[in-house]
């Protein structure tokens, strides 16, 4: 073993990534991961203090009264103004708040049919 190197440029991934699990109390959120071209998440009024270490790699919506059912791979997250958030429903265009946006990947199904409590 003394005698293996790594590879130039070569990255190596953690084998336990982190799953962030968002609460999905609205329709309005529901919509943005289900029912759009490029699903998103968008946080609330309150916006984590720290995110994104290179650990976390997945986003599983927990949808309220039912469950989580999938989950997604995470491509990229931004901070930007809610009024900013292209394709998401009921854009409030005087709302200058700064949300946290993670846009998402593949998703992967737990179950095709039923939800998850966890």
């Amino acid at each position: 073993m003394n005698d293996v190197s790594p590879q130039k440029e070569t990255s190596y991934e953690s084998p336990n990534p982190y799953v962030l699990i968002g609460f999905i109390q609205t329709d309005n959120h529901i919509q943005c991961i289900e029912n759009s071209e490029k699903p998103f998440y968008f946080s609330g009024n309150k916006k984590p203090s720290k995110f994104g270490f290179k650990n976390l790699k997945y986003f599983a919506p927990y949808i309220k009264g039912m469950g989580v059912k999938s989950y997604y791979e995470i491509i990229s997250y931004e901070i930007i103004k809610r009024n900013q958030i292209q394709n998401a429903p009921l854009t409030f265009t005087n709302d200058n708040m700064e949300r946290l946006v993670i846009w998402l990947g593949k998703e992967y199904l737990i179950d095709r049919k039923l939800f998850k409590n966890i």
